[in-house]
């Protein structure tokens, strides 16, 4: 016999109550959310409608039954409640912002369960939330009862669901972050949501069992369970052959990203930022490398390296877990780009931030940039579902704490995010007091940081005055290659196929900018990426020059996430055509710019992979400071090798002593010790008379065994005469 699929009057005479806390729990979504108009689809008597009418809401519902509108209209505004099925509801598209169906998709055949959901995605507002309560029909009860459980007693049960079964038919009607567990209230007198056996407890052992079964994994396991999907305005495939695809192709950028590095690492010549980061990570005081340190980043690279080099002091392995971050931030820009945007955009930012030379450039050094860039990806995808009300505030907490002690600029991010969000919702209190507490937690939990600030040990003195040559990623190679450079103006003698291809690589990116301003300037998702990415390099800027003095254009690599995001959405809009075009030149282009990069760098990578090797071997390596900014500072903790630097080591005793540097004469160099002399002629008389008085020391107990030619530099190897 057919199951009866509509009702009599006495059928919702029976059922004409409201759960209170169902309805509280709902009105705490709606509140959270800030929705007005809300539709109870199988409303019944109208009682949740009559509910959230009286807090406020414009509330409608709809049944099936002509006896359920009857009695629904005796309580409820006219024209609030219409007789009308779950697969066609009368409403407009884009116009509801939740939907709640209670004790509703169970008296559905599973064909119409799919069309309701396809008309509920239809009238909902991108963002808007469905609320749905079904019998679960993977109640520990149901096994237990079999014949006797609940959900067979009623006649005009049809179709039943599991939280998984329910969660996959959501997520294949373009529905996402679906959830099973909530929020709760509390101290509510209505029991319907417990078993009979706890009725008569008291209040606060009943609070107990209504936090294990409504925000507990328990929720999952409940005779009725609840679940809620938001609708997103990126649409979702629901055919997993074209998903598998998409993550196929994502695995191939990967791939492409992964070779790129790969090359880098073993191309890449040792500066002396990363040199100075691996001798603090190789430090046996821990805690004074981290206090030397502070002066210029917080110790999260130092620590990892720390610790990674436990395993191996190889270059090459000192440098993977910068490539494993670079790598994991092309997955990750691609598949939140495809949860933000499309699927269109997910690969066109993971191929951007792929072949990115910054990009590659700081995946391939042992700093700490991947690993903040990985960092500001999951911060920015947050923050947007934040704004989007996807998310709740505290999500933010941990990965901007991680960013902070990563890198000082992400209190930079957190200014930026603050003050967007401040502006946003300024007349929200509510909100406003969430976000005052928010901060005051992020400042408690970083003070730490900014104790050790305070206390820290200048690692190195900064030049201000003396006209020093900057190492080549100040200038253009590494430049971050979304802006254009100001620091290396165009002269005749540099117009070669590596600075040409700079220049209008970078062009092109400039004007995509300008013309994703232009597009999406009011746009709802884009433009909270817009604020952050156009103010933060403003106040970088401003702190720099009043605070730090540092060099810090490298430091917006960092923000290059929202950069990566901006410009993709915008290719991504563009015609097939248009679209294939500009992405074949961009990725053309930077092949050219990699491969005469890493042409054009092989001496230095050659000559600072010697010195490093020299290092480990623990021969001694002079170097004329403040000239050349190559590993030459590297000297082995604790170790018999010496620094024949004196201005070095007058300036710096703490990072002296964290280092475990000797100040020694060239006369008390051990004579049965190969010395390396790193040399490059400057326009600086005070430190060419330092080399030249240093190479006419040296005769007197050593003989030159070998010169070699990188560049501007010359490399000589000292051996004692009787060696």
């Amino acid at each position: 016999m057919k199951k009866k699929l509509y009702y009599d009057s006495k059928y919702f005479q029976d059922r004409d109550y409201l759960d209170l806390h169902i309805a509280e729990s709902l009105y705490l979504i709606i509140k959270e959310n800030n929705f007005k108009r809300i539709l109870d689809v199988g409303c019944g008597t109208g009682k949740l409608v009559n509910y959230l009418s009286k807090k406020g809401y414009e509330a409608h519902g709809c049944d099936i039954s002509e006896a359920a509108v009857k009695l629904a209209l005796r309580t409820n505004k006219k024209g609030t409640i219409k007789k009308t099925s779950a697969t066609r509801l009368p409403y407009k598209n884009n116009s509801i912002d939740l939907i709640s169906a209670i004790s509703t998709i169970e008296h559905l055949t599973r064909n119409d369960v799919g069309k309701f959901l396809e008309e509920a995605y239809r009238v909902l507002k991108p963002n808007g939330i469905i609320f749905l309560i079904t019998p679960n029909f993977n109640s520990p009860l149901r096994y237990l009862k079999s014949s006797d459980w609940f959900g067979y007693s009623d006649p005009t049960h049809t179709t039943y669901f599991t939280p998984k079964s329910l969660t996959r038919l959501l997520a294949k009607h373009h529905f996402s972050n679906i959830k099973s567990r909530f929020k709760s209230v509390y101290n509510i007198p209505t029991d319907f949501h417990l078993p009979k056996q706890l009725h008569n407890l008291p209040m606060p052992i009943k609070n107990v069992f209504n936090y294990l079964m409504v925000s507990f994994p328990l929720a999952n396991y409940r005779d009725s369970f609840w679940i809620k999907a938001t609708k997103t305005t990126s649409q979702r495939s629901n055919d997993p052959n074209e998903n598998r695809s998409w993550y196929i192709i994502l695995s191939v950028i990967v791939f492409l990203g992964l070779s790129l590095r790969i090359i880098g690492i073993l191309n890449a010549p040792v500066l002396f930022d990363e040199a100075h980061q691996i001798l603090l990570s190789r430090s046996k005081d821990l805690i004074l490398s981290i206090r030397v340190g502070f002066d210029a980043h917080p110790p999260t690279n130092v620590i990892i390296l720390t610790f990674w080099q436990f395993l191996s002091k190889n270059l090459t392995f000192t440098r993977i877990p910068s490539l494993f971050f670079g790598t994991a931030a092309i997955a990750c820009i691609g598949i939140f780009a495809k949860k933000l945007f499309d699927k269109k955009t997910g690969h066109i930012a993971a191929l951007l931030m792929a072949v990115s030379p910054a990009q590659i450039y700081y995946s391939s050094i042992a700093r700490m940039y991947s690993l903040a860039v990985l960092e500001s990806i999951f911060l920015t995808y947050l923050l947007i579902c934040v704004i989007q009300k996807t998310k709740k505030l505290h999500v933010l907490a941990i990965p901007i704490l991680i960013g902070m002690y990563t890198h000082f600029f992400f209190a930079i991010y957190l200014m930026v995010s603050n003050l967007y969000l401040f502006l946003k919702a300024w007349n929200n209190p509510t909100f406003l007091k969430k976000l005052f507490k928010f901060n005051l937690v992020i400042f408690f939990l970083f003070l730490p940081a900014i104790i050790l600030v305070l206390m820290s040990k200048r690692s190195f003195p900064v030049p201000l005055n003396i006209p020093l040559k900057l190492p080549l990623f100040y200038i253009s190679p590494f430049f971050p290659w979304e802006w254009i450079s100001t620091l290396n103006p165009i002269h005749p003698r540099n117009l070669e196929i590596f600075s040409i291809t700079f220049l209008i690589l970078s062009a092109s990116f400039a004007l995509i900018l300008m013309l994703s301003i232009f597009k999406f300037f009011t746009s709802k998702k884009v433009s909270p990426l817009l604020f952050i990415y156009i103010l933060t390099p403003l106040l970088i800027f401003a702190f720099s020059y009043a605070f730090f003095r540092i060099a810090a254009v490298r430091s917006f690599v960092i923000f290059s996430p929202l950069f990566f995001l901006i410009i993709s959405a915008f290719i991504s809009n563009l015609k097939k055509t248009y679209r294939i075009f500009t992405l074949s030149a961009l990725v053309i282009l930077t092949i050219v710019f990699l491969i005469t990069y890493f042409k054009k760098n092989y001496g230095q990578n050659d000559l600072s992979r010697q010195v490093y090797s020299n290092f480990n071997k623990e021969d001694i390596i002079v170097y004329n400071d403040f000239v050349l900014f190559l590993p030459t500072k590297i000297v082995e903790p604790n170790g018999d090798q010496k620094l024949a630097a004196l201005d070095y080591l007058k300036t710096n005793p703490e990072e002296v002593k964290v280092f475990g540097l000797k100040e020694t004469n060239v006369q008390d160099l051990p004579k049965n010790k190969k010395v390396w002399f790193v040399f490059r002629p400057t326009n600086l008389a005070s430190y060419d008379k330092v080399a030249s008085g240093f190479e006419t020391s040296m005769k007197k107990d050593y003989r030159q065994s070998k010169k070699l030619n990188y560049d501007n530099l010359q490399v000589i190897l000292y051996e004692p005469k009787d060696f």
